[in-house]
């Protein structure tokens, strides 16, 4: 009779903490802004994270949470950079936002796509793992958008 307990207590244990999770991965966002790559080839440009929303910009949500967690960790590990580095703050392209679970923060990344980004307005070492990511990110929608215009 006991183990009958011993066994709904750990089903009622795992049903609750998977409620519990799947709670927590709600709330979590990231939003990606970019310049298309194509435009910024064709036109120069020198744009800084400050006026970063001055010209349009496309956009790309993501709920995914493995996704999510990769970007956050990532972001969560950028090293601010000291003087010495000879850090440079990039020509804006790409803007990653990524809210906070369960709060009113949020971090946000600028970067030129390349070799530069700054995180809260501050300059950081480059990270090229996750330039890579979001980079594919941005091209898989890329070609999203230019198989949904052609099917149009």
């Amino acid at each position: 009779m006991m183990k009958r307990y011993n066994n709904m207590a750990k089903l009622l244990f795992f049903v609750i903490i998977n409620m519990m999770t799947l709670n927590a991965l709600k709330a979590q966002h990231i939003y990606i802004h970019y310049y298309d790559p194509e435009e910024i080839i064709l036109t120069p440009y020198d744009y800084h994270g400050w006026n970063f929303c001055n010209r349009e910009s496309l956009w790309i949500y993501i709920g995914d949470t493995l996704t999510y967690s990769f970007i956050s960790s990532h972001i969560d590990s950028l090293v601010y950079a000291n003087a010495s580095d000879k850090c440079k703050f990039p020509n804006v392209s790409q803007r990653i936002v990524v809210l906070k679970p369960h709060s009113e923060e949020y971090d946000m990344i600028f970067s030129d796509g390349r070799g530069a980004m700054e995180k809260n307005g501050r300059c950081v070492l480059f990270d090229e793992e996750l330039q890579r990511v979001i980079n594919d990110i941005i091209k898989r929608d890329i070609a999203n958008r230019k198989k949904k215009k052609n099917s149009e």
